[in-house]
């Protein structure tokens, strides 16, 4: 049944159409009945076209009714052929008079010659059912358009592998091709990971979701074997992970790099600025395995080679080439990362995931030459360079550290991977297990098969479960702000607020909560402190005899870090349950600190907020003035 137009429509399983006045219902046959697709619609449309008709809508057909006069139901039965047309045709379908209508044109010809009045009542009767057909349809239309929107405007997460929990789903724009996507599916297509049968389901009348994280094999799969006409009512297909739209992080970083070039090329300061010419004509070779973007500009018969990272900055600049070229020989592509990697504390990979967190060593003896690395602020690893190696040969060796990775998994995942991942081998002076790999690439995506999956955009890099806890647990604090009831200004950079529940919690200036509000009440002293008084856990248990006090010196300390502090980010890292804590200060990165296990508890059952752990765990940064405090590492 389709609930979207004045009248029910039923399905049937016979060969049969028609408008029941009486019961103010369409049935139509299956679309299995019709040869093609445009008489199915052609039929449904002419049957809407009848029940317009009825005493709710435009009273035609009532019995007392005369508006076709003698006409009877030949004026209706012209109607229904010539709205539905104009419908048809309106939206691109083509339609022609069914067979058993043939012997109605000589009455519809007769009654037109009878009386003038026919013809102009039927064009009435056309305009008006029409016009509500019509408005149903764009407004159809517009629901659509408002939730495929709905649907792409949410956040997307970029994650470096994709999850196990991953599902694809197939949004289609009506329940009929919805049904034929699941049919096609539920009968025929595999996991291929489970070799067996595809676990699917229909979570609404016009999504199709399968449990699987392999959404472009099975749009393969549709366009192969869906009928085209189906096929045209698919809006949207994507993975999902927990409900957000997921890409791997290499999209991200490729579709900025296409809105960040498209403004280059026509930015005539940048172009003058690379030494390049006009009336470019421009060849992008293709993505390196470093993520840079290897762009030739050719102009006249000059042509020129530089590799740009994902915002369009230079990696190495623009150099005259020939028709052929090498990367190495013309650009010193590789040249570049071996200094980079030895000599510099410069980005190396375009994502900027790779740090360094040593100098350069020369062994005496053998001569070679290491540098220790590390990967997401987590995983360690060490570049290797031997006298005797070739130009192209960037060694690593990756750390796999137990706390992330048992024995049993590297095993398993060693023996999925044998083909690129290098020699495996227990390194039992440092405890782990390393991987040897060639090239960046190789390095990273080691990295992402052994350690757990990240968010990365180009502000963000953390773990993914970590990720959707602080995304529900800013979720939290908007919806603390938002039943915002009372509130009282102690400080300039300080309120104390109250929510609709009643419970008492601390603002900053920036609408950033301090102290969550889950006390009873909040008392000011004389001395210029405040004293929170019974906390209440996430599950409502009472405890009156708590309480969190600050005096007048502590809240206005308080008010001077939090100017400093921001981007504050409690995760985990690893399978070790280690806790960590980044912040920003002064707009700068920090060093991580390890919390501790109690910390962690009290930060979960929102006994502590997020910025409260930042000013604890930063206090002697916050203290002094972070330019001149040189013994705490950036990173980024």
């Amino acid at each position: 049944m389709n609930d979207d137009w004045i009248c029910p429509i039923y399905f049937q399983d016979k060969n049969e159409a028609y408008y029941s006045s009486t019961c103010n219902e369409i049935i139509v046959p299956e679309k299995e009945y019709f040869d093609e697709g445009e008489s199915f619609y052609g039929a449904v449309l002419q049957e809407m076209i009848y029940s317009t008709g009825s005493n709710i809508y435009l009273n035609r057909t009532a019995p007392n009714n005369s508006y076709w006069g003698n006409s009877g139901n030949r004026g209706e039965d012209l109607l229904a052929e010539l709205g539905s047309a104009l419908i048809m045709h309106r939206y691109g379908y083509s339609k022609t008079i069914k067979k058993e209508n043939y012997s109605y044109i000589k009455s519809w010809i007769e009654n037109l010659e009878k009386s003038p009045e026919f013809l102009k009542n039927v064009m009435a009767a056309v305009k008006s059912s029409t016009a509500i057909l019509n408005e149903k349809i764009e407004n159809t239309n517009r629901r659509l358009s408002e939730e495929n929107a709905a649907t792409q405007k949410k956040e997307i997460l970029y994650v470096t592998e994709m999850p196990q929990k991953t599902v694809s789903e197939f949004r289609m724009s009506d329940k009929e091709s919805c049904d034929a996507v699941y049919r096609l599916f539920l009968n025929d297509f595999y996991d291929k990971d489970a070799n067996k049968p595809m676990e699917i389901c229909k979570p609404t009348d016009k999504i199709v979701r399968l449990n699987s994280k392999y959404a472009d094999e099975a749009l393969d799969y549709l366009y192969n074997c869906l009928d085209s006409e189906s096929l045209s009512k698919l809006i949207d297909v994507g993975n999902y992970f927990n409900g957000y739209p997921i890409e791997n992080y290499s999209d991200f970083f490729n579709k900025r790099f296409t809105t960040e070039f498209e403004n280059r090329r026509n930015d005539s300061a940048w172009l003058k600025k690379q030494g390049l010419g006009e009336n470019i004509v421009w060849d992008l070779k293709f993505i390196s395995d470093d993520g840079y973007h290897l762009v030739k500009a050719t102009s006249g018969k000059k042509s020129q080679l530089g590799a740009l990272d994902y915002n369009c900055n230079i990696f190495l600049p623009f150099t005259n080439v020939g028709e052929d070229f090498n990367i190495e020989t013309d650009l010193g592509y590789m040249t570049e990362f071996r200094r980079r990697l030895l000599y510099q504390n410069e980005k190396v990979d375009a994502f900027g995931r790779i740090s360094f967190t040593g100098p350069t060593i020369r062994d005496a003896k053998t001569g070679n030459i290491s540098r220790k690395l590390l990967i997401d602020g987590e995983a360690k690893a060490t570049f290797l360079l031997k006298p005797d190696d070739y130009i192209y040969d960037l060694n690593f060796v990756l750390d796999l550290d137990k706390s992330n990775s048992s024995e049993s998994d590297i095993e398993g995942r060693t023996k999925i991977g044998q083909h690129w991942f290098g020699d495996i081998s227990y390194n039992k002076h440092l405890d782990v297990y390393q991987v040897a790999v060639k090239g960046i690439r190789d390095l990273l995506i080691s990295k992402d098969k052994f350690y757990p999956i990240r968010v990365i955009t180009e502000k963000m890099n953390m773990p993914l479960l970590d990720y959707c806890i602080s995304k529900e647990r800013r979720k939290q604090e908007k919806r603390e702000r938002e039943v915002m009831k009372e509130r009282v200004k102690i400080h300039p950079e300080l309120s104390i607020f109250k929510n609709s529940n009643g419970m008492c919690g601390l603002l900053d200036s920036k609408e950033r909560v301090v102290v969550h509000p889950r006390w009873l009440d909040c008392k000011t002293e004389a001395n210029g402190g405040i004293v929170f008084c019974g906390f209440t856990t996430r599950y409502g248990v009472e405890v009156p005899e708590s309480s969190q006090a600050f005096t007048k010196n502590e809240l206005m300390n308080m008010a001077k870090a939090l100017t400093r502090i921001s981007d504050v980010k409690v995760e985990q890292r690893g399978r070790s349950e280690e806790h960590w804590i980044d912040v920003n200060i002064d707009d700068k990165p920090i060093l991580s600190e390890k919390i501790t296990e109690r910390d962690w508890i009290e930060y979960q059952g929102a006994a502590i907020s997020s910025l409260q752990l930042g000013m604890k765990y930063f206090s002697n940064i916050l203290a002094n003035n972070l330019e001149q405090n040189e013994k705490h590492e950036m990173r980024r």
